[in-house]
């Protein structure tokens, strides 16, 4: 059993009326669909404050962020993390997750996906914005901030000059300002920025986007002179104007006359200052607006068609010298289905109450009788929050928000403040399982504490499960956070009592050592999966726990196969990333990792551990190489094991091209030799095409194959795969 895999079992009346018949409609289109695959994006929730956006990125498991490029702004962003919990069982269809917000009045829209193969976040953003990014401020998060108008300048000239918020940003590993980065540049690269950043402006402030316009503007002032300069400063005096800041805007045109004096420019904006003083002269005294409750509703449909065939060739040597070779051949379409995605987002703020609607729902219906057709509901809830009496609820199927809950579940989930540094959780359910599994059933509680000292944080927790009224799993543990804009830190520790053993000790952490050089560290050890009375179902005479006490099984006698069993998985690693330029970063890692054997149970031997297993990597990451949105990742590992040696290099380039299209390609070798002198070879390119055609609506093509060689002492084996799909996605805002 390897990490990250679990034990295989798992306005207007018509205008509201019209809203309501569209969110009937949806909702009964989720609940009938009929995954292909575990989800590991879990949600994305942006949030606003005094100006300054956080988009969360959040998982259905524990993640470590480990470096992102490029580093202060752009619209196509890379982030790189590894997966450090558990997963899903996959069956490994669906490759590609992708999630897309409509963005809001301070930021614009993106989207986020994430691609198996290549084991990073790609962020694409309707136009260039500028952000700082880090961990989240739990282990099951990434957290992307977008500085509003005021800080965006601060940003740029000083990234750490955003300590002093309210709630600290997360660390802007391999950091350079952007400045500094720009004069490394050439002049060539300076201008385009500035247009690209100036055309973006202009388009913002025709949709009345002020905010994001002003963001634009600052970065623009900030670089060093170019052509965009004079208009810049222009605009960024209406945007002010526009966005009721008439004190900057005034200031912004005494700067353009100062700078510009003599022009048509000058002439023009003196105009504007007389005409904005006249205004402010005659503007009367307003009484405060009240605050309108406010309604998003956004989300997306899609379905792909999947279709793989593999060739397999084998030459056997023969058991006595002197006969011929057996020849084997054999061709046959393992991948024909259609995937169908619903992925449904509201949310509604009144009054005191911020209130939220999830449903995502994927089926996959198999055109081959060797595989079935299904369905997998994998979020439906809704949830509540009041900040005013520090009251949050979330009621349905859900991924686990931590204190010991294991993955998603169907159940609910409540936090009340005790006060501004203590709040007690309270969740319980069911374990959603997509196989074959016992009915379980959970109770957990919590207390949240902090934070302390203005950056730490945690909680500690206790939770029991029960199958057939017997104690399936029981933990008490405790999470530690620290965050600050240079470094931050996550531990978190789960022990059983009634094993008397630790399910998990983790501990991870990000520290920004100067601009421009960062370093990551882990170290996890854990049960895999954890212990749980139910592990040992798959060697045991029956398949419930009930049965098999009536056959005469003691309870003890079932901890004891679970403890067999459940091999113990530890993985440390330690990444070094330095940023060498706007364009270039370079980033190395090397990590361990082991799995435990297992012990013998009645027919099912003993299996030998992993034995330690190195990989030392290198990654070199180039933006803007081809256009100004592109980004090439060039990847290599080395991996140094007990029975076998391995060698693997992957070259992947996304390009987004007239704003409509987006081209990934990935290039893939991997080599290994083992101690029997078994030797393989695999090659595996591939290929993404996507096109849309209008804001709400794209299409997407994909073609790849794989190519494997083993050659042994006794039989040579050749794998040829190939593989595409084609689909269409519909997004609604």
């Amino acid at each position: 059993m390897t990490r990250g895999q679990s034990r295989p079992q798992a306005a207007s009346k018509s205008a509201s009326t019209h809203r309501l018949r569209t969110w009937a409609f949806l909702l009964f289109a989720a609940l009938l669909a009929t995954v292909a695959n575990a989800e590991l994006l879990d949600q994305i929730d942006v949030t606003s404050d005094n100006g300054e956006t956080e988009i969360a990125i959040r998982f259905s498991t524990t993640v470590q962020y480990e470096r992102h490029q490029p580093a202060l702004s752009g619209s196509l962003l890379k982030i790189d993390f590894q997966i450090t919990g558990a997963l899903e069982r996959t069956d490994g269809r669906l490759l590609t997750e992708l999630r897309r917000h409509p963005g809001n009045k301070t930021i614009p829209a993106f989207e986020v996906s994430f691609d198996t193969r290549n084991t990073f976040l790609s962020v694409k953003f309707a136009r260039p914005a500028t952000f700082m990014v880090g961990p989240g401020t739990d282990p099951r998060s990434i957290r992307i901030v977008i500085p509003g108008p005021k800080s965006a300048t601060k940003a740029v000239a000083k990234p750490a000059a955003v300590a002093a918020t309210k709630s600290p940003p997360p660390t802007t590993p391999a950091t350079v300002p952007q400045t500094a980065v720009l004069q490394n540049s050439s002049p060539i690269e300076v201008e385009t920025q500035a247009s690209d950043a100036l055309t973006a402006a202009k388009k913002a402030l025709d949709e009345k986007q002020v905010v994001p316009a002003l963001d634009l503007l600052n970065l623009i002032l900030n670089l060093p002179p170019t052509k965009a300069a004079q208009e810049a400063q222009e605009l960024v005096g209406q945007a002010r104007e526009a966005n009721d800041e008439i004190a900057k805007a005034r200031a912004e045109y005494e700067l353009y006359i100062k700078l510009y004096p003599g022009t048509l420019g000058a002439e023009r904006v003196a105009k504007r200052m007389a005409a904005l003083a006249s205004a402010t002269s005659n503007r009367a005294a307003k009484p405060a607006a009240s605050v309108k409750p406010e309604y998003s509703f956004y989300g997306s449909v899609s379905s792909y068609y999947y279709s793989g065939s593999t060739k397999y060739d084998a030459t056997l040597a023969p058991v006595q010298p002197g006969l011929n070779f057996d020849q084997i051949s054999l061709t046959s379409t393992d991948q024909s289905a259609l995937v169908t995605n619903i992925d449904l987002n509201g949310r509604y703020r009144g009054g005191a109450w911020e209130n939220k609607i999830v449903v995502r729902d994927t089926s996959t219906q198999s055109f081959l009788s060797t595989q079935k057709s299904y369905n997998r509901l994998n979020s439906a809830y809704v949830e509540s929050l009041n900040k005013g009496l520090d009251f949050f609820a979330r009621i349905g199927r859900q991924s686990s928000p931590g204190y010991g809950v294991l993955g998603r579940f169907d159940g609910a989930w409540l936090r009340y403040g005790l006060n501004p540094r203590l709040k007690f959780d309270l969740v319980g359910g069911e374990p959603v399982e997509f196989y074959p599994s016992p009915k379980k059933k959970f109770i957990g509680g919590a207390f949240d504490l902090g934070p302390f000292a203005e950056r730490w944080s945690g909680n500690v927790f206790a939770i029991e499960q029960r199958v057939d009224g017997i104690s399936d799993r029981r933990a008490v543990g405790s999470e530690i956070r620290y965050l600050d804009p240079q470094k931050n830190g996550f531990a978190l520790v789960d022990y059983d009592p009634t094993y008397k053993k630790l399910n998990i000790a983790l501990i991870q952490g990000n520290w920004q050592i100067r601009e421009g050089t960062s370093v990551n560290f882990l170290y996890d050890t854990r049960r895999s999966p954890n212990l749980q009375l139910t592990n040992g179902l798959s060697v045991l005479p029956f398949r419930s726990i009930r049965e098999n006490i009536d056959f005469g099984i003691t309870v003890d006698e079932l901890r004891s196969v679970s403890r067999a069993i459940s091999p113990i998985s530890t993985l440390f690693s330690v990444g070094l990333t330095q940023q060498f330029s706007s364009a270039w970063q370079l980033g190395g890692d090397i990590k361990y990792s082991e799995v435990s054997g297992t012990g013998a149970v009645g027919d099912q031997l003993a299996q030998v551990g992993t034995g330690k297993v190195f990989v030392y990597g290198l990654q070199a990451i180039r933006t803007g190489a081809l256009t100004v949105n592109d980004i090439i990742v060039a990847t290599t590992n080395i991996i140094r094991g007990k029975t076998y040696n391995g060698e693997s290099f992957q070259l992947s380039h996304i390009l987004l091209f007239a704003e409509k299209w987006r081209i990934e390609t990935t290039l893939k070798y991997y080599h290994q030799a083992d101690v029997l002198d078994n030797t393989l070879a695999r090659f595996s390119p591939s290929a993404r095409l996507s096109y849309r055609l209008f804001e709400q609506l794209s299409f997407e093509g994909e073609a790849g194959a794989e190519r494997s060689t083993t050659n042994g002492p006794r039989q040579t084996e050749k794998t040829q795969r190939r593989y595409y799909n084609l689909g269409i996605r519909y997004d609604f805002f």
